[in-house]
């Protein structure tokens, strides 16, 4: 089984209405892939700055 990793999707009000005038003229299964796409993109992104940011942490460490 695989570990699917839980999104969460949070629209301010006015990207709540974009969102729903989208859905008038698109498929509501492909707004919501790329809504999953770029909530996982945003997710990755964060992550990989972590990553970095605990490299240059432990780097300094070593240097010090």
């Amino acid at each position: 089984m695989v570990n699917e990793p839980e999104v969460t999707l949070r629209f301010p009000l006015k990207r709540a209405r974009e969102f729903i005038s989208v859905l008038d003229s698109v498929s509501v299964k492909g707004v919501a892939e790329m809504a999953l796409v770029a909530e996982v993109a945003v997710v990755m992104q964060r992550q990989v700055s972590e990553i970095e940011g605990l490299g240059a942490a432990e780097e300094s460490r070593l240097e010090g």
